[in-house]
C-alpha cells in the first residue's frame, strides 16, 4: 500500500515537471500604439518678384509730373512736384536719358546759371536700382584756374562735408569768358547724416579749395545750397524708402 502511494506521488511529480511556466511577455495584454499626428503644414506662399514696371510705377508715384519736353534725342525734361503730407510742395527739375537708363532730379533753382562758384545738388536714379545723392562742386573764374581739389561744408560751426578729390579726375573747360571746373561725387552715409542737420535757420558756409588757394561761396548762394539740400533730402529719403521694396532682380 505504501508502495502504491509512492508510485502515485512519482506520477504526479513527473506531470508537474512536464508543465512549463507561463511566459509573462506572451501573456501580457497588448499595448495600443497611438499614431503620431503631425500639425498641418501651411502652404508656402510664392516669393513675389518685383518687375521693372512695378519699380517705375513706384518711383513715378512719388511725384506729380508736368511740363514734359521730349528733346528728340532720347532725353526728356520734366517738372516734378514731390508733395509732402502737410500739403507743402517740394519741387525738382527732372530729366530722363533713355540711352543711359538714368533719371536725374535737381531740387530748387539751377544755380550754375549764375556762373559763380557753387555746389550743385542732384539725385541720380538708374533704372531698377536705388537712388544716389550727388554733390557737384563747381568753380568759375575769369582770372585763371583754382585747380580745385577739395570741398568743405560747415553747418552751424560743424564741418559736415570734408571731401578731398586731389587724386580724382576733375572736369575742366576754358573759354574766352573764363574757366570752369567741376567734380561729381556720391555722398556717403556719414556725409548724408551731416547734411540732414541742415535746417532753414542753419548758417551754412561752403569752401572750395585748390592748389591756387581757396574761395568761399557767396552767402546768398550758400543759402540757396542750404534750401536745395533740405529739398533734396526729402526727395532722396522718400525714394529710398519706397524703392527698397520694389527692386527687380539683377
Amino acid at each position: 500500500m505504501r508502495q502504491y502511494g509512492i508510485l502515485v506521488m512519482a506520477v504526479l511529480l513527473c506531470a508537474a515537471c512536464g508543465r512549463q511556466a507561463p511566459d509573462p511577455i506572451a501573456t501580457a495584454p497588448a499595448q495600443v500604439v497611438q499614431p503620431v499626428v503631425h500639425p498641418p503644414v501651411a502652404p508656402v506662399a510664392p516669393v513675389k518678384i518685383a518687375t521693372p514696371e512695378e519699380w517705375k510705377q513706384s518711383l513715378e508715384g512719388l511725384y506729380q509730373i508736368s511740363s514734359v519736353h521730349d528733346k528728340g534725342n532720347g532725353v526728356s525734361d520734366f517738372f516734378a512736384n514731390f508733395g509732402k503730407s502737410d500739403g507743402s510742395a517740394v519741387y525738382a527739375f527732372g530729366s530722363r536719358d533713355a540711352f543711359r537708363k538714368l533719371r536725374f532730379y535737381t531740387p530748387g533753382i539751377q544755380s550754375t546759371l549764375n556762373v559763380l562758384p557753387y555746389v550743385n545738388t542732384y539725385i541720380s536714379v538708374p533704372d531698377n536700382k536705388m537712388p544716389n545723392f550727388f554733390l557737384e562742386p563747381y568753380f568759375f573764374g575769369k582770372n585763371g584756374w583754382l585747380f580745385m581739389s577739395h570741398v568743405a561744408v560747415m553747418v552751424d560751426g560743424e564741418l559736415v562735408i570734408d571731401r578731398d578729390f586731389k587724386d580724382a579726375k576733375v572736369e575742366r573747360h576754358a573759354d574766352t569768358y573764363g574757366v570752369e571746373e567741376r567734380y561729381n561725387f556720391i555722398a556717403n552715409q556719414q556725409e548724408l547724416d551731416g547734411l540732414k542737420k541742415i535746417s532753414k535757420t542753419s548758417k551754412v558756409i561752403v569752401r572750395l579749395t585748390g592748389s591756387k588757394g581757396y574761395i568761399t561761396v557767396q552767402p546768398k548762394l550758400a543759402n540757396e545750397f542750404r534750401d536745395e539740400i533740405i529739398s533734396a533730402m526729402v526727395i532722396y529719403e522718400r525714394m529710398t524708402a519706397t524703392l527698397a521694396g520694389h527692386l527687380p532682380p539683377e
